[in-house]
């Protein structure tokens, strides 16, 4: 256990106490924050700043702004489209880092060319943007790296 105000706290205890503030690997039933990004480069970095601000600050109700980053909140084993989408779904506001590094592959897709994921969440930004499930998209746009 800990000591916390003089007094002896086990860990579950802790852990429903500070269990907003805690960051869960598993899918959660709403998200305030989807961000969307290409793996690599700045993208990268800037998501995992982003990711870290946010989960920082707190909504209107006093609770833990909950940000949704694949490489913070998907588990192994399980099927990454799915549970994108369903993330996805679940949140208010999506955040697509649309950069040149980004884009790069996309401009070399062909018809049989394997799935973008990138591409895959930003369709269905698009296609829940309009159908009214998801209340805001917020693109953050990047150039190129410059050396």
């Amino acid at each position: 256990g800990i000591k916390m105000g003089g007094q002896l706290c086990s860990a579950e205890s802790l852990r429903a106490r500070f269990a907003s503030w805690l960051l869960p690997r598993n899918l959660q039933d709403s998200y305030h924050v989807f961000i969307s990004y290409r793996q690599g480069g700045l993208d990268s970095q800037l998501t995992e700043w982003l990711f870290h601000k946010l989960s920082r600050e707190v909504d209107l109700l006093d609770e833990a702004v909950a940000v949704f980053l694949d490489k913070r909140r998907l588990e192994r084993g399980r099927n990454f489209r799915d549970d994108f989408a369903e993330a996805l779904m679940r949140s208010m506001v999506a955040v697509p880092v649309i950069s040149s590094f980004a884009m790069q592959r996309m401009m070399t897709l062909e018809a049989d060319s394997p799935c973008d994921n990138v591409l895959l969440e930003w369709m269905l930004i698009l296609e829940l943007m309009a159908c009214g499930k998801l209340g805001r998209c917020m693109p953050v746009m990047m150039g190129p790296e410059e050396p």
